[in-house]
C-alpha cells in the first residue's frame, strides 16, 4: 500500500515522499503504524521535528506495541538533545 511512499525514502526523496504522505492521510481515515513509522522518518530526514513527534505519538496510540516507533521517539529525543541549547551544556 506504501510502495511509492517507501521507494522515495528509499531514493532520497524526502519531499516527494512526504507529500505522498500528505495525499494518503487526505484521502484515507486509515493512519496506522506502517504510515506513522514513514511519516517520522521522512520528517526526521527533513528536519520537520514537530511533525515527526506527532506522527510518533499517533502511531504509539494506535500501535503501542510496535517497537519501531519507539526507536523513532529515541532519535527524536536524540536530535533534541543536539539541536537544542542543551548541546551547548555538553562541551
Amino acid at each position: 500500500m506504501y510502495e511509492e511512499v517507501i521507494e522515495k525514502i528509499n531514493t532520497a526523496d524526502y519531499e516527494d515522499a512526504y507529500k505522498l504522505i500528505v495525499d494518503i492521510k487526505k484521502k484515507s481515515s486509515n493512519y496506522d503504524g506502517e504510515l506513522a513509522i514513514l511519516e517520522a522518518e521522512t520528517c526526521y530526514q527533513m528536519g520537520y521535528r514537530q511533525e515527526m513527534f506527532h506522527a510518533i505519538g499517533k502511531g504509539i496510540q494506535i500501535e503501542p506495541e510496535n517497537y519501531e516507533l519507539f526507536f523513532l521517539l529515541g532519535n527524536y529525543y536524540i536530535c533534541l538533545l543536539y539541536t537544542s541549547d542543551a548541546a551547548d551544556d555538553l562541551t
